[in-house]
């Protein structure tokens, strides 16, 4: 579960969900990350797919397989181009054919997150025995799923990039939500404030405001966190005091009279 806009919004991070990069996605998830509009998104997409071919092209990689990923991992961003019919020649077409139909029932999301076909292996293993390599293709398996992860985990980058920059709407828009909430915990002051946390208005209610985003949001967190746990301690004295100091009810007795 990544810290998209989506989750934000729900753990009360922020008041939106929507993308710090682009204004065309209203709730950001997981899989808008490698889709977004944005064109620092479209540039980062572009180069790690264009590093992906390069990467399979110095791994010796069958030029079927290498021509059908690239195509296929396309249709992340492009879903209307469907499954690519790939027309480059292969020395064993069953198998070919059997590892397309099998990624595509992954999907390309799947193969994005490093959901492969086994087949591709098959396939190049019996490349590496044409061109009489000694190399293993476990370990070009292996590889090749760490590549297709990472092309997410730098979109992911950009993303946070972009998020976290101060000259992004999404950063001033959360700076707002958490300078309004430092103004109030200094308009309370130290009521309900445990002496030991009593520290933390040591600067001024300005100090703390000029801080990081990240800073900011680590201060409230402290204080919101040690107003409230004091605020339910002394509730639960206040109870016991009550509890103690209010009288028994008294037995109720019946009086009997004296039988005629």
């Amino acid at each position: 579960m990544t810290g998209v806009g989506k989750f934000l919004a729900i753990w009360n991070r922020l008041a939106k969900s929507s993308c710090p990069r682009c204004s065309s996605c209203p709730v950001e998830d997981h899989l808008h990350v490698p889709r977004c509009s944005a064109p620092t998104a479209a540039a980062e997409w572009s180069k790690r797919h264009l590093a992906f071919r390069t990467w399979m092209q110095t791994q010796q990689t069958a030029p079927e397989i290498e021509a059908f990923l690239f195509d296929y991992l396309k249709t992340v961003r492009q879903p209307s181009l469907g499954v690519p019919t790939v027309r480059a020649w292969s020395r064993h077409p069953h198998l070919f054919r059997s590892a397309i139909s099998s990624q595509a029932t992954l999907g390309a999301q799947g193969l994005l997150e490093g959901l492969v076909s086994p087949n591709w292996r098959h396939l190049q293993a019996l490349h590496f025995s044409y061109i009489g390599s000694k190399k293993s293709a476990n370990l070009w398996a292996s590889r090749l799923i760490q590549q297709l992860i990472r092309i997410g985990h730098y979109m992911w980058k950009d993303r946070n990039r972009l998020a976290h920059s101060e000259d992004s709407s999404w950063y001033t828009a959360r700076k707002r939500e958490i300078d309004i909430g430092i103004r109030e915990q200094f308009a309370m002051g130290l009521m309900d404030i445990p002496p030991h946390s009593q520290y933390l208005f040591r600067d001024s209610r300005d100090t703390v405001l000029n801080k990081s985003l990240k800073d900011c949001q680590h201060w409230l967190r402290l204080v919101s966190r040690e107003r409230a746990i004091n605020r339910r301690s002394l509730a639960r004295q206040r109870q016991m005091i009550f509890d103690l100091a209010r009288p028994a009810n008294p037995t109720s007795t019946r009086t009997t009279g004296a039988s005629p």
